[in-house]
């Protein structure tokens, strides 16, 4: 059976299996039964193949049906691998063609949790993370949490990711499918981690008022390093900058780091500072903000427009800044990565205006 002949299927949530969560989506299989644990032959076995398959490396995405060719099996590791470092979890994709992997008795729970095992997967000390499994020759596809996604994916966040995936498989193909499944499930763990309450653990502070009044702050630094990521130098250089390229362009430029953002967002924590902290030029605030988070448990960046610059930068202008910053922030130069953001800017600024 072809993957992309795989019918839009019912969800079926299979809770505290082995003590973890698993979101098992079947057309075929309704009267799910926990099997028995993988013999040590099984283990094995699975090892084996995965071995023989990737040798040393450890790709997050897996296709045993040969569907995607060499060069979309790359990009979509490296969207994998990009959403791992943002949302400091495990994300991984598995495709199955269901005819020689299945011991006797076993399920695809039982499988997914032995190939998330013995591949590696997981962050953290309790291995967080997801693994979206599809098999095409049973016509099922569901995903396998693990660590403390167990508790943060809901039944109804797995099958908003998977409804993503069935809506894909035949308009785009199978590398469309993943594409849209990865899109889907992180945008998913990111509203529910934004719901999560997190201790502040430094960083600046916002001044709420009641009821709120937008104003402006001229004098409010438009470098705030809470996060201590700049020495006093590179601060003192991105201030002027900044104070240049508002005077240039008539539009506010603020730079945050922090090392959490409580219980909020890093959507919400951005348009929250800018809000209360007296940002914005001209009568609408127009500006935009970049947040920097350095929490291993919620590291990541944001970058929030408002005024003239929301209409200014569109999606593919924001996500070119995040791909001019994303090296430089893996490879820990704060200060890098904050020109290449400037730089982003300006260019953006330079074109519109052109």
């Amino acid at each position: 059976m072809d993957l992309t002949a795989i019918p839009k299927c019912l969800h079926e949530s299979v809770m505290d299996f082995y003590g973890t969560t698993k979101y098992i989506i079947s057309d075929n299989i309704p009267d799910y039964q926990p099997a028995q644990l993988q013999t040590d032959a099984d283990e094995d076995r699975l090892a084996a193949r995965i071995a023989a398959e990737y040798g040393d490396g450890k790709y997050r995405i897996s296709d045993w049906t040969d569907t995607l060719s060499d060069a979309e099996r790359d990009e979509l590791d490296e969207m994998l691998c990009r959403t791992v470092e943002e949302y400091y979890c495990d994300f991984a994709v598995i495709i199955t063609d269901g005819s020689d992997f299945l011991g006797e008795d076993e399920t695809l729970a039982d499988f997914a949790e032995a190939f998330y095992d013995n591949s590696g997967y997981g962050v953290g000390a309790d291995r967080d993370g997801t693994m979206l499994i599809a098999d095409s020759e049973l016509g099922a596809y569901g995903i396998y949490t693990e660590g403390s996604m167990t508790e943060l994916l809901t039944e109804e966040a797995a099958s908003t990711a998977c409804d993503a995936f069935d809506a894909a498989l035949l308009d785009r193909g199978l590398y469309g499918a993943v594409e849209a499944y990865i899109g889907a499930i992180s945008l998913e763990v990111e509203k529910l981690m934004s719901a999560q309450t997190r201790e502040a653990a430094g960083g600046p502070v916002i001044k709420y008022t009641e009821p709120f009044v937008a104003y402006h702050d001229y004098d409010a630094p438009r470098v705030v390093d809470g996060a201590d990521l700049f020495t006093d130098a590179e601060e003192g250089a991105l201030a002027g900058r900044i104070a240049e390229m508002g005077e240039k362009w008539g539009s506010d430029f603020v730079i945050v780091t922090v090392n959490d953002t409580g219980s909020l967002s890093h959507m919400e924590y951005a348009d929250d500072f800018y809000d209360y902290n007296g940002y914005g030029l001209g009568p609408d605030y127009d500006g935009m903000l970049l947040l920097i988070c350095t929490n291993p448990e919620h590291r990541g960046w944001w970058i929030s427009t408002f005024a003239e610059c929301f209409d200014r930068f569109g999606e593919r202008d924001i996500d070119g800044l995040g791909s001019a910053i994303k090296p430089y922030l893996s490879d820990g130069d704060y200060f890098r990565a904050a020109e290449a953001y400037l730089d982003g800017v300006e260019n953006v600024f330079g074109q519109s205006t052109a």
